[in-house]
């Protein structure tokens, strides 16, 4: 397995990748790819920003037959907890996808009326990437027929089991025949571990060992006043070159601080579940063609959002737990790049820096 590399893979799947900049495996595509080609179950761990998506999209590319012009049943059902994260695995599919005809993907998330969605998906589909919720709705409906469906890809199982989707995707999965179960998450802690259990057999497990392709961000704090957290906020903006992600606990919280950001000057748009889904599109749009200065966001963007370099990530409220604050970071130094990770921290929460430091076994520093 550690002799795998990007050479093995079909012309075609590396002139794709080779388009999209990628001449190399990293460590955890070197691990994983073999045991997903294989079909063995397998259980991949591994933080965000380190190339699961390609992880799990590479042996799709590889092992993927085509239907021909009638129209198509799955061969592999992608679920994933928001519809961002759906839309962006779907782009990075049909990129994967870009040197061969005849392969067809689906997005089946909520948000959109479902009668549009059964009249768009009536071709069928080769891959479905959905939501557990939705995707188990069109199974009720049988406007989603699994029978030829080989295998099940689970992405961002943690974030699942925090928003309930257990038991919609234990579901999901009982509606397929005899199939392949590839499980992904950013940590495994105990909870964790056990929803894989429901889902995977006899896997291989597949944990990222950090090497020099990898990279993760440089950490700072800054002890702020409650008070003075938006000036904070804006001396931090003027010191870092390029654009930022600021992540706030709150709607409320990030609305506010888009607005004074506004007022203050920068070039600000806000992302967060109230808002229309058309808006949102917009706002990432805007930002991946350097519009904007700044989104401030609610957890919302903490996860799947794939925009290749951002060189600024702002904690504007300390992350609620671990694996939240590993997916917010994780927006920077990602494929390779550089990228900074900045915490705003009150005065009463300076302990934290030893969470943080924990949490990255490396060095967070003061501004």
């Amino acid at each position: 397995m550690k002799d795998f590399d990007i050479s093995r893979l079909s012309e075609d799947t590396a002139a794709a990748l080779a388009e999209m900049n990628i001449f190399d495996l990293n460590s955890l595509q070197c691990s994983a790819v073999p045991h997903l080609l294989s079909g063995a179950d397998t259980v991949v761990i591994s933080p965000s920003g380190t190339g699961k998506t390609l992880t799990f999209l590479i042996p799709v590319s590889e092992r993927i037959e085509l239907q021909g012009k009638g129209k198509h049943f799955p061969a592999y059902l992608i679920l994933v907890p928001t519809r961002e994260l759906a839309l962006q695995t779907a782009s990075v599919c049909r990129s994967l996808f870009s040197k061969r005809e005849g392969v067809r993907t689906a997005v089946l998330c909520g948000g959109e009326n479902i009668q549009n969605q059964i009249r768009r998906y009536a071709r069928g589909a080769d891959i479905v990437i959905g939501t557990p919720s939705r995707v188990l709705d069109h199974i009720r409906r049988h406007t989603l027929k699994l029978k030829k469906c080989t295998c099940l890809i689970v992405d961002e199982a943690d974030e699942m089991m925090k928003m309930g989707f257990v038991s919609d995707t234990a579901d999901a999965a009982a509606a397929l025949p005899a199939h392949q179960t590839v499980f992904l998450s950013a940590t495994l802690d105990p909870e964790t571990a056990e929803f894989s259990r429901l889902l995977v057999n006899d896997p291989v497990f597949c944990q990222n060992v950090p090497d020099e392709k990898d990279t993760y961000p440089d950490l700072y704090y800054v002890i702020s006043p409650e008070n003075r957290k938006l000036s904070t906020l804006k001396g931090i903006l003027r010191r870092f070159e390029g654009p930022a992600f600021i992540f706030c606990a709150k709607k409320v919280t990030a609305d506010f601080t888009a607005s004074a950001l506004q007022n203050g000057g920068f070039r600000t748009a806000v992302i967060h579940s109230d808002m229309d889904m058309s808006v949102r599109k917009k706002a990432m749009t805007d930002f991946r063609n350097g519009k904007l200065d700044a989104v401030c966001s609610t957890d919302v963007l903490a996860r799947g959002i794939d925009v290749p370099d951002i060189p600024l990530c702002i904690h504007y409220d300390f992350p609620p737990d671990k694996e939240t604050m590993i997916h917010r970071s994780g927006r920077t130094a990602r494929a390779g790049r550089s990228g900074n990770c900045v915490f705003i921290l009150k005065t009463r929460e300076k302990a934290n820096t030893a969470v943080i430091r924990k949490t990255f076994r490396k060095e967070v520093r003061p501004l």
